[in-house]
């Protein structure tokens, strides 16, 4: 680790670029200076809140790799954000939509994207989630505002800068608070000549900082000076105007009245964080109770005839078993009962706009007791024909049988089935970084090394789906549909197979019905033969490719030549050799013996897991990186793939 070119100076820190760690990841790393009379008691009172720091562990609390004290300075490890903090983007972001900009700032293709998927609901939510962790904890942040919320790769809002923060249990003063941020500076601390930070405090300046999100400047913008804003806020307890309709057209009524609550003169009148999720859960659309009707001592497993609808089957979403992604290793899923406590309450997030994919719709939900976000997934039935609409039901509910008895690490976990209205949906936890197919794409069009891109593993990746294939089928489990869409990546990137639409249990005599993908489907399929676990190792052979060069195959034929091409036996050409310099030619042997033509001689998904298991690194961290230039990052890959095939044959041979 070494800090590289000053970005950020300040009074009493500096903030540098640098690396980090075996993987070299690029971090922030801020220089504290310690100024004062008594510099020891300073240094001893900035530890104590540094041990503290380093405790908090959130998903919107930017984390703290490490503090490093050397002599009378201390050196902070952060991870580095490139779309930096919340205040510049949403400055850039206002620029760059309003018909009135003079601006001439050119911006990338991907910083217009992420303009565009900017979600005003979500960094609100974001920001009081994270609050909250704070507060449950007795920490006052003390400096809340867009300057300090910083913004990961997928816009999560990460708190940060706790140079102001105390716990109280600790015996501090806080700094003037009246002059570091008056904007957001409630009028008791502005006029108090001995201000305390409390969490009243934060709460106001939380209330200022969705002023910020929503118009895009800062709050009371037309004042200029101290002395203007002193007045306004403290004598003529003046407060920002509403702006309902927001500058690119959304209706923000609702969370303009929930700053108001927040930004009261009397401290005690204000909301407080919990009350803040609450009134976030009764805003958006299409609120469900699970509220404890049916017979709490009522346990019925999961039938398995074909006929019973999704709406027999529910799960416990108590605090307890919601889990989040990456869990599915600790989580044991219980049977589906119809066991449901009075507190669980399901929503969908606003602004209650589908993402739309093959015939279901998907929604961004939250399970308020906890604050996980969920992905809430139903079946799309208008715009078919009756015998459509039942051969999507019945998929539906297969899928949901099946999902919920499978647990693996790199199989998406199962909440449960909620219903909203009339409509049944799936359950499952929120996947922040989507599919795998799109971070392909991303990473291929990226101009810009970045260092989530750099870090992706290809060979890592085809391995956990593997491992993921070998326990659907151990468990007698076809999925039906394997490509790169329907991997979801969990954080870190690890691979997690989801969407079982498709899926069937070998055990019952289920014949294809025509849907699937033409570019990952085996072409016995396409002629109406039924799915099995080696049709599943042709989809998988092809999803290699895809991840191998970041297209599916034969990306310039239509559907209808890549299923020729597949039934004449043609298959993608090799290309051992990726475009960051690792050798592919192990990976692209082993598709190539999953894509065979006769499937008899395709391996099955255990023996795929072990090969890939069998695979070394040429270094002891197995990718071996020249971090000097990182944009051109040197990776080595060592090849046994002329042991491949035997290592198959002497397997089945035992």
């Amino acid at each position: 680790m070494g800090p590289g070119k000053p970005v950020i100076c300040g009074k009493s820190y500096t903030i540098y670029e640098g690396f980090y760690g075996q993987t070299q990841s690029k971090v922030a790393i801020m220089r504290l200076r310690v100024h004062g009379a008594n510099p020891r008691h300073v240094q001893e009172k900035i530890d104590r809140e540094l041990n503290i720091r380093l405790s908090l562990k959130h998903k919107n609390i930017l984390p703290l790799y490490e503090k490093i004290k050397i002599t009378a300075e201390f050196y902070l490890i952060y991870p580095w954000m490139e779309h930096r903090d919340l205040a510049r983007f949403l400055t850039t972001r206002r620029e760059h939509f309003s018909l009135s900009s003079s601006s001439d700032r050119l911006i990338s293709a991907a910083m217009h994207t992420a303009f565009l998927d900017f979600n005003e609901w979500n960094i609100i939510y974001g920001i009081a989630s994270g609050l909250a962790y704070l507060h449950t904890h007795g920490v006052v942040h003390g400096n809340i505002k867009g300057e300090n919320i910083l913004l990961d790769p997928l816009l999560k809002p990460l708190i940060s800068d706790f140079g102001l923060t105390k716990k109280e249990a600790i015996d501090a003063t806080a700094t003037s608070a009246g002059s570091e941020a008056p904007r957001w500076t409630s009028p008791e601390l502005i006029d108090s000549d001995t201000p305390q930070k409390t969490k009243e405090s934060d709460i106001y300046a939380f209330a200022m900082t969705i002023v910020e999100v929503l118009t895009g400047r800062v709050p009371l913008h037309h004042l200029m000076s101290s002395s203007q804003m002193h007045k306004a806020i403290v004598l003529d307890d003046q407060r920002p105007s509403f702006e309902p309709l927001s500058y690119n057209g959304r209706d923000f009524t609702a969370l303009w009245e929930l700053a108001a609550s927040c930004w009261r003169k009397n401290p005690q009148d204000r909301a407080n964080v919990a009350d803040i999720l609450k009134r976030l859960g009764l805003l958006v659309h299409n609120s469900i109770e699970c509220n404890g009707s049916i017979p709490p001592n009522s346990r019925s497993p999961i039938a398995t005839s074909e006929q019973g609808g999704p709406s027999d089957l529910y799960t416990d979403l108590s605090p307890n078993f919601i889990p989040t992604c990456g869990q599915a290793s600790v989580h044991t899923i219980p049977q589906l009962s119809l066991s449901l406590q009075d507190s669980c309450t399901v929503s969908i997030l606003p602004p209650g706009k589908p993402i739309s994919f093959g015939n279901c719709d998907l929604f961004q939900g939250v399970h308020w007791p906890t604050g996980t976000i969920l992905a809430m997934k139903r079946p799309r039935i208008t715009g078919n024909t009756s015998a459509q609409a039942e051969t999507i039901k019945r998929r539906f509910s297969r899928e949901a049988k099946i999902w919920s008895g499978l647990n693996h690490i790199n199989i998406l976990t199962f909440c449960g089935i909620v219903n909203v209205g009339s409509e049944d949906y799936l359950v499952s936890p929120w996947v922040e970084r989507g599919d795998l197919s799109k971070f392909l794409t991303a990473r291929m069009d990226c101009d810009q090394a970045s260092d989530i891109f750099l870090a992706f593993d290809e060979a890592s990746m085809i391995r956990g789906i593997a491992s993921g294939l070998a326990y659907l089928h151990a468990h007698k489990v076809i999925h039906g549909d394997l490509k790169a869409a329907n991997v979801l990546l969990d954080n870190p990137i690890s691979p997690l197979i989801c969407d079982f639409g498709l899926t069937k249990n070998d055990e019952f005599d289920i014949t294809s019905e025509g849907a699937g993908t033409a570019r990952w489907m085996c072409p016995t399929v396409v002629s109406g033969s039924r799915r099995t676990k080696k049709t599943d190792m042709f989809s998988f052979g092809m999803t290699i490719v895809e991840i191998l060069t970041g297209q599916c195959a034969f990306p310039l034929l239509s559907k209808f030549d890549v299923q020729l091409a597949f039934r004449q036996g043609k298959r993608p050409l090799f290309e051992p050799i990726s475009r960051n310099g690792k050798s592919f030619a192990t990976l692209w042997k082993l598709a190539a013996l999953c894509w065979k033509q006769d499937p008899s001689g395709r391996p099955d998904a255990k023996e795929v897991e072990s090969i890939l298991a069998s695979l070394e690194y040429t270094s002891s961290n197995k990718i071996n990186c020249h971090q000097r230039d990182p944009d051109h990052r040197i990776c080595t890959f060592r090849d046994p793939s002329s042991h491949i095939a035997g290592s198959i044959k002497r397997r089945r041979s035992h």
